[in-house]
Order: C-alpha cells, then structure tokens, then sequence
C-alpha cells in the first residue's frame, strides 16, 4: 500500500509538548486524562461546544465522525 509505518510514543510527546498547568503540576497524560470520559459525556459538551464541531465534521467529511458508543446517542 506504500505506507510508511513510524513508531509514536504519547508518553514522550507529552512529556515534551504537555500544557502549563500539567507542567506545574508534573501530571503524567494518564492522570490528565482521567476525567476525559466524564467531561465528554457532559450534556452541555453535547449541546454546546461539540454541536458545532459535529456539524462542522460532517460538512467537511460528509459522514459523523467515529465515536464512542456508550456516548453516540448523545449526537
């Protein structure tokens, strides 16, 4: 298929582009991470700031984007 396989470490990218409050507080990506799940999953994350990214993806790409499916129905 002529694609170039590269090896990627999120640890080593985060360690070297990680946001300031992570820096001040040395969280590592997973404990950053942590709430991920529950901040998506937020009704107002749905109703508001990702509506428009939805709507946006799909004028761009002309499908929705791939989601997790215990937060699909949310869509």
């Amino acid at each position: 298929m002529g694609v170039a396989r590269t090896e990627f470490s999120l640890h080593e990218a985060w360690e070297r582009h990680k946001p300031e409050e992570a820096i001040a507080s040395s969280e590592t990506l997973s404990e950053y991470c942590r709430d991920i799940f529950d901040w998506g999953a937020n009704p107002d994350q749905w109703s508001g700031l990702f509506k428009d990214f939805l709507s946006d993806y799909v004028s761009e790409f002309g499908k929705p984007p791939v989601l997790n499916p215990q937060i699909r129905f949310k869509v």
